[in-house]
């Protein structure tokens, strides 16, 4: 009963800062928690998926270092769980290092990503017309090996090239949602 007696604590605090819903995400073999969050009156609203991984290159691309701001007038970051997003990024500025990628031979931009090279985690990573295996090309000139989590369940193509490639489902998760 802690969670319940924190939620029923925080909600009144939360309302009064102006906080109208919080999100969370919840393993999805965690039956207990499950049902604890479902209680309290979260609603699933979705599916994440986290991958870890060799990389290959399979084509030759360019990659230019950038800044997040010149990602940020090129991309959107809408499915990105909160721990991914641009604002949250912009706070750990020094921790990721961005990468734009390009077809090397009409200079056509391909995608980009953000990446932890000391961990290898992928924090972001678009490729513009799903040219996923020109993309983890990039991605291999970087990090040979890759970890990528809470994969919104709409990324349909990004998910089937890292099931496709050798890539491990490592977890899944629920994303819940609980309006104040």
């Amino acid at each position: 009963g802690l969670v319940d007696k924190m939620y029923k604590f925080g909600r009144p605090r939360l309302m009064e800062r102006g906080v109208e819903c919080c999100i969370l995400e919840v393993i999805d073999q965690n039956q207990r928690a499950i049902k604890v969050y479902k209680r309290i009156g979260f609603k699933e609203i979705g599916k994440r998926y986290c991958y870890t991984g060799s990389v290959i290159a399979h084509q030759k691309v360019v990659l230019r270092e950038t800044t997040l701001k010149e990602i940020i007038k090129l991309f959107d970051d809408g499915h990105y769980a909160w721990d991914n997003t641009f604002a949250t990024l912009k706070m750990a500025q020094e921790t990721y290092r961005k990468y734009l990628v390009y077809d090397p031979e009409d200079d056509a931009l391909i995608g980009y990503f953000v990446v932890n090279q000391q961990t290898g985690y992928l924090a972001q990573l678009e490729a513009r017309d799903e040219f996923w295996h020109h993309l983890f090309s990039g991605v291999s000139q970087i990090c040979p090996t890759i970890k990528i989590n809470n994969i919104h369940w709409n990324r349909t193509g990004l998910l089937r090239f890292l099931d496709d490639n050798g890539f491990e489902n490592t977890i899944n998760q629920f994303e819940m949602r609980w309006s104040v």
